[in-house]
This record gives structure tokens, C-alpha cells and sequence, in this order.
């Protein structure tokens, strides 16, 4: 992560300053959703467009969680786009594991 500018962009928001969060947002969202569509696509799963913008929402929630813990780690370790990639793929294989245990049938044969 020797991009100067993302890691000001980081610094400032670990700081606390709205503008970067949006900033953030703004700049990375994109990058997000292609992601996690390439892995929602990459395990068979037929995605709705809501999917890729669901796992989005999960990544941007764990960045915020304990007060920007992952930023800050990522800022540290310099390995911030990393962390995204990571974050991305693994809330994408949550969202895959949830839906399909949401629609699995039920056998007819169960024992009650």
C-alpha cells in the first residue's frame, strides 16, 4: 500500500473525518461489487443484483467495527487493498453459505 494518497485517505479517517468516509466509499464501492460478483459467480451462485451491493454493505460494516480496528491494521501492515480483496471474498462465501441454507427443501423423509 504505497499509494500516498490512499494512505492519507486512511489516516484521515481514522482520524474521524466524514469527508474521507465518503471519499472511501465513493472510490471503492465499485471495486467492491466486482468482487464479490467474480465470487459469487466463481462458486455457481446465480447472484441478484442486490447480492454483490449486500456483500458491499458487510465490507463497509466490518471496516467501522471497533472503531476502524481493520483500517487501522491494514494501515499498519500496508496491505489495505489486500484486506478489501479478502473481506470481499469471504463476506461473498457468507452470503452464499446463508442463502443456500435459506432455500435448502426439506426432505420428505425426516424423522421428526
Amino acid at each position: 500500500m504505497t499509494d500516498k494518497p490512499l494512505v492519507q485517505l486512511l489516516r484521515r479517517l481514522v482520524h474521524g473525518e466524514s469527508s474521507a468516509w465518503e471519499q472511501l466509499v465513493r472510490e471503492y464501492s465499485g471495486l467492491l461489487c466486482s468482487m464479490a460478483r467474480r465470487t459469487l459467480s466463481g462458486y455457481g451462485y446465480e447472484a441478484a443484483p442486490q447480492d454483490a451491493e449486500d456483500v458491499v454493505a458487510e465490507v463497509w460494516k466490518n471496516l467501522l467495527e471497533r472503531d476502524c480496528r481493520l483500517i487501522r491494521q491494514s494501515l499498519r501492515r500496508q496491505n489495505f487493498l489486500q484486506m478489501l480483496h479478502v473481506l470481499a471474498r469471504n463476506r461473498s462465501v457468507d452470503l452464499i453459505r446463508k442463502r443456500r441454507g435459506d432455500t435448502m427443501p426439506l426432505r420428505e423423509n425426516l424423522v421428526a
